[in-house]
C-alpha cells in the first residue's frame, strides 16, 4: 500500500474546505449539552500554559500573507511537533503542558487531545470525552474529501493517522464503559477505511465479536483475513467453532490446530502455567510471549463460554506438553 497518494496531477495542493463535523456521529442527542459543557472546560484548561515547560512557539508561526487554510495547516503542523516532543518526555507534567500548548496553537491536533486522555483524564468518563474531542478534531483536520476519495488508503496517508489513533482509543474506552456496540461499530468502520489494518484492529474486533456472540460477523472477518500460524486467529477460530457447533469434528479439528500453533496458549488458558506480572512488549509466532498476549485479551471469552475450557482440556490432552511432577 502506498505511503502517500497524489490525487492532483498539477502537484499543487488544493485548499482544504472548511468542515464542521457532525456531533451526531459520536454523541447521542441527550449527551450534546453535557459534552459541549465538558469540552468548553477542557478547552479552557488547554489554554493554561505551564511556564515550567519551555517551548518556543515562534513569532513566524503564521505568514500574514498566507491563505487561512495554509495558516491553519501550518499551525497544526507546529502543534504536532509539540506532540512528538511530548511523546519523548518521561514527565507526565511536561507531556500535559506540551499537549495544552499544542492545543492553544491548533485545537485540531487530535494527538494532543489523546495525550490529555492518557495523562490528565480522571477516570474513564473523562477519558472518553477527551477521546471524542480527539476524533472530532482529527476528522475536521483532514476534511471531508479524504473520506470520499481515499477510503481504503487510510493510515497510508500520514495526515489520517491521528484520526485513526483517536478512533481506536475511543473504541477501547467505550468497550470498557460497556458501550459495546458503539465500540464494535468504530472498529468495523476503521477496517473499511483501512482494510490493510496497520493498527491490528482485526484481532481486537474478532475478540469483541465473540464476546457479543456475533458469530457470523466474526467468521466473516476471519475468512477475510487469513492469519494462519498466529495464536490469535487459531484460538479464536477454535472458540468460534465451539460456540457454533459445540463438541464436534469442526471444533475438535480447530482446537487441535490451535494447540499445534502455540501449545503455550492451551497451558495458560487452563491455568497450568501462570501469567507473568508484566506483559511482553514483543513476541514471535509460537512463543510463550505470543500466548501471554492472546490470553490477556481473550481469557474472559473462554471462561464465559460454558464448557469451553473443559472441552479444550479434553481435546488437547494428547497434544500439549505434559506437566512436570515434583519428586
Amino acid at each position: 500500500m502506498p505511503t502517500s497518494k497524489n490525487r492532483r496531477k498539477s502537484g499543487k495542493k488544493a485548499a482544504k474546505k472548511r468542515f464542521a463535523p457532525k456531533l451526531d456521529r459520536y454523541f447521542s442527542e441527550d449527551e450534546h449539552g453535557a459534552v459541549e459543557s465538558s469540552l468548553k472546560s477542557v478547552e479552557s484548561a488547554a489554554c493554561q500554559l505551564d511556564p515550567s515547560t519551555n517551548v518556543d512557539l515562534g513569532a513566524d508561526l503564521f505568514d500574514e500573507d498566507a491563505a487561512p487554510e495554509d495558516a491553519a495547516e501550518a499551525a497544526l503542523g507546529r502543534a504536532q511537533e509539540m506532540v512528538y516532543e511530548a511523546w519523548l518526555s518521561a514527565s507526565k507534567r511536561a507531556r500535559i503542558a506540551l499537549a495544552r500548548r499544542a492545543l492553544e496553537v491548533s485545537e485540531l491536533c487530535a494527538d494532543a487531545w489523546l495525550l490529555l486522555a492518557k495523562d490528565e483524564a480522571k477516570g474513564l468518563l473523562e477519558e472518553r470525552e477527551y477521546c471524542r474531542r480527539a476524533v472530532l478534531a482529527g476528522e475536521k483536520a483532514i476534511g471531508p474529501e479524504i473520506f470520499e476519495e481515499d477510503v481504503g488508503y487510510f493510515w497510508g496517508l500520514h495526515e489520517t493517522r491521528p484520526y485513526m489513533r483517536a478512533r481506536a482509543q475511543l473504541a477501547d474506552c467505550q468497550w470498557q464503559l460497556g458501550e459495546r456496540e458503539d465500540s464494535i461499530a468504530h472498529l468495523q468502520d476503521m477496517l473499511r477505511l483501512n482494510p490493510n489494518d496497520n493498527q491490528g484492529l482485526r484481532y481486537i474486533l474478532v475478540s469483541r465479536l465473540l464476546n457479543m456472540d456475533q458469530l457470523e460477523a466474526a467468521e466473516s472477518l476471519q475468512a477475510e483475513h487469513k492469519e494462519e500460524g498466529f495464536a490469535d486467529w487459531a484460538f479464536n477460530n477454535a472458540l468460534l467453532q465451539f460456540k457454533k457447533h459445540g463438541r464436534s469434528t469442526f471444533a475438535d479439528s480447530a482446537v487441535k490446530a490451535a494447540a499445534r500453533t502455540n501449545p503455550h496458549g492451551v497451558s495458560l488458558l487452563l491455568g497450568e502455567k501462570t501469567m507473568p506480572k508484566t506483559l511482553p512488549h514483543q513476541y514471535s509466532p509460537g512463543s510463550k510471549e505470543e500466548a501471554v498476549l492472546y490470553v490477556q485479551s481473550n481469557a474472559l471469552n473462554w471462561q464465559s463460554t460454558q464448557g469451553a475450557l473443559e472441552w479444550l482440556a479434553d481435546s488437547t490432552k494428547n497434544i500439549r506438553p505434559k506437566r512436570k511432577t515434583r519428586r
